[in-house]
């Protein structure tokens, strides 16, 4: 057996060893296994599996150096030299993973665009949309998401970083070019979040495949966001309630009242913070729980 491979498949999940840099290597990961697969395949597959939660940085680094980014077109030649042939389901693992960075980066853009525009609105609720957002990460609803941006809210994003940051995301134009958009898989509800004046649109069911697109000349306009998704969900699902929620003093409380209606439920404790969770109690009281009609 192959060194390398011996001593990834030892890891520990999470425990960094020199391994890792060595399978980075392009004459590494590129080398023959066993007249097979690319002892590549083989490192990122065993890693992959390892990881139960969430990967520690090292851990994905070394996937995405190896392999790239998952998030592109399935005709890209890197997607199906490395991913292609791993298959879906730990393609989909991954893809999972990146969304919580998708998000990083949303709430990154919608901070310094606060900041920038001195809009105090925005920079009072940010916290509360923040909470919200992770929370439904941390109780592992999310599956996936797919990152939305403007031109210049994109630069707020680089410029925060710091660095030359490949962005992966789907380009927003038609007078949307400070916006940002964040659109989450939650297995049983499905999320539309954006910057400004944008609403928190919940859907029962996956609304539409547009946010399934990674070809890099795909880009949205403001009614593709809006009235095109709500067309899609409507000829799939006659007659599933939606709802476009404006964020206001009371946008959480409509957001988890459409949800518990509807047989969606979330922890409430994750998704608030320590502070705002006893005062939701005490104004709106324990949400039920009803039986969905729509599953």
């Amino acid at each position: 057996m192959n060194p390398s491979i011996q001593r990834i498949r030892k890891l520990k999940e999470g425990r960094w060893d020199d391994v890792l840099m060595e399978i980075r290597k392009k004459d590494v990961a590129n080398a023959m296994y066993e007249g097979k697969k690319l002892l590549g395949h083989l490192a990122i597959e065993l890693l992959i599996d390892k990881v139960k939660g969430t990967p520690t940085d090292d851990w994905l680094e070394t996937i995405i150096e190896i392999a790239g980014d998952p998030r592109v077109a399935n005709t890209a030649t890197n997607y199906r030299k490395w991913w292609l042939p791993i298959g879906q389901e730990k393609i989909a693992k991954v893809r999972g993973w990146l969304a919580k960075e998708d998000l990083k980066l949303f709430l990154k853009a919608v901070d310094e665009y606060g900041k920038l525009a001195g809009d105090k609105d925005l920079l009072r609720m940010f916290p509360a949309r923040k909470k919200f957002l992770e929370g439904l990460f941390e109780q592992g609803l999310v599956r996936n998401a797919r990152l939305m941006l403007g031109t210049e809210a994109a630069g707020y994003v680089k410029k925060a970083l710091d660095k030359d940051y490949q962005i992966n995301h789907i380009l927003l134009t038609g007078g949307l070019k400070d916006k940002a958009v964040i659109y989450l898989d939650c297995s049983n509800f499905y999320i539309v979040e954006g910057s400004h004046n944008f609403k928190i649109w919940v859907y029962l069911a996956k609304p539409t495949n547009i946010f399934d697109s990674y070809s890099p000349n795909f880009s949205l306009e403001y009614s593709d966001l809006t009235s095109s998704v709500i067309k899609s969900y409507l000829t799939k699902f006659p007659n599933w309630p939606y709802v476009g929620v404006t964020h206001n003093n009371n946008w959480l409380n409509n957001v988890i009242d459409f949800l518990y209606t509807n047989g969606r439920k979330v922890e409430l404790e994750d998704i608030m913070s320590k502070v705002d969770y006893p005062k939701y109690l005490e104004r709106y009281g324990q949400p039920y729980l009803k039986k969905s009609k729509f599953n």
